[in-house]
């Protein structure tokens, strides 16, 4: 069966076959952590979640953690095992999407591990959704499949299987929020500016425009727990990292010290330099400290009247977001960041020819396209049934 490849083992990896109930006490502990969590034990989900600098809930972010088909397992950080902070400082990575897109080993092996092996603590955030609404942008995205080997999963054992498999490559789960179905949005506002913000798939008529929204309400959450454990344990995040569900990498992230001893890094967000669509690469970023708290706030932005953020697309609209607030845009080049949208399809991973950065040869990094793979099946089974 086709999965996605492991993850990067442990110095002395367990068996293969070492079944869920043999797994560390200490893994089992945070299961039984992340449990409590999930009913409002000790939770930050069971808290709801309020603004990051007070006042009223963003837009339908009320409650977090307590509606219907949610699973939300976000401890108190000091209930979890795994989140002291290193030497360096503390890196926190962000994932959002759709568990059936997920491709989380490569990030695991290419983010997680690299960062943590320069002496950083590195907390994940993770929100994920078992069943989407079926609109995707690129129509190549249908022919994709989850990992075989985590498809079967309960929620509980997706949270032992994930919280362990980040614990190898050097990182801590600090929250994983599972949902059975989709975001929900209160009604899209008509008039100026909204009808003008995202052009190319209006909200207020487009479910792509609404799937936008969705990611940013999901990452914004995660955001506001990630802020509640900085207090909770009495530091601040070094750099935020976000990335999509179906990020391959296929090189290691460059290097987050290189990054931190950037003059006014905290005011600086690194994002790709391609695919830009005349705004910024959106399906990774790196960011400061404040550059964080501004673009991961993009959700509640849309609420708000002003300023105007006319935009074409989800990529302009943060551009003019980032550029409100006065940050530094910069750009890495594909050996920064490594990544592109990916999926798996039959027996191996293939990358979106939309997002691969052109300057870069496909054959150097060993990776084929999923619509030149989909073409080249189409046209083998017309051939054997003329």
């Amino acid at each position: 069966a086709a999965a996605e490849p492991p993850p990067p083992p442990e110095e002395e990896p367990p068996a293969a076959e070492e079944p869920l109930s043999k797994e560390s006490d200490q893994a089992v502990a945070i299961d039984d952590d992340m449990e409590r969590a999930s009913t409002g034990q000790g939770s930050i989900a069971s808290a709801g979640v309020s603004s990051e600098f007070g006042g009223e809930d963003p837009q339908g972010m009320e409650g977090y953690g307590s509606g219907p088909g949610q699973d939300a397992s976000c401890p108190a950080a000091a209930a979890t095992p795994c989140s002291t902070f290193a030497g360096r400082g503390s890196v926190a990575l962000f994932v959002v999407g759709l568990r059936r897109r997920l491709l989380f080993n490569s990030t695991l092996r290419h983010v997680v591990r690299p960062i943590a092996r320069e002496g950083f603590a590195v907390h994940i955030y993770m929100s994920l959704v078992d069943k989407g609404d079926g609109i995707s942008f690129i129509k190549a995205r249908r022919a994709g499949h989850e990992d075989t080997s985590t498809a079967n999963m309960s929620h509980a054992q997706l949270r032992r299987h994930f919280y362990n498999a980040v614990r190898r490559a050097g990182g801590c789960l600090m929250c994983l929020s599972l949902s059975f179905s989709s975001e929900t949005l209160p009604p899209i506002p008509r008039g100026q500016p909204y009808d003008q913000r995202m052009s190319q798939y209006p909200p207020y008529k487009s479910p792509i425009g609404r799937n936008v929204l969705r990611v940013w309400k999901s990452r914004e959450i995660l955001w506001q727990i990630a802020a509640m454990n900085e207090v909770e344990l009495g530091m601040q995040y070094s750099l935020a990292l976000w990335c999509r569900d179906d990020a391959f990498w296929v090189r290691d992230v460059i290097s987050a010290k290189m990054l931190l001893e950037t003059k006014r890094v905290e005011n600086i967000a690194w994002t790709k330099d391609c695919a830009e669509w005349t705004g910024i690469n959106d399906k990774v970023a790196i960011m400061g400290r404040e550059s964080a708290s501004v673009l991961f706030r993009a959700y509640s932005t849309f609420w708000k009247p002003q300023p105007a953020f006319k935009s074409v697309n989800a990529e302009t609209y943060l551009k003019a977001l980032a550029i409100s607030k006065q940050l530094f845009l910069k750009k890495l080049h594909f050996t920064g960041i490594g990544a592109s949208d990916a999926m798996l399809y039959k027996d191996k991973i293939c990358v979106l020819k939309k997002y691969w950065c052109p300057y870069i040869s496909a054959r150097s990094y060993n990776v084929t396209f999923c619509q030149d793979e989909i073409v080249k099946d189409a046209e083998r089974y017309g051939h054997e049934e003329a």
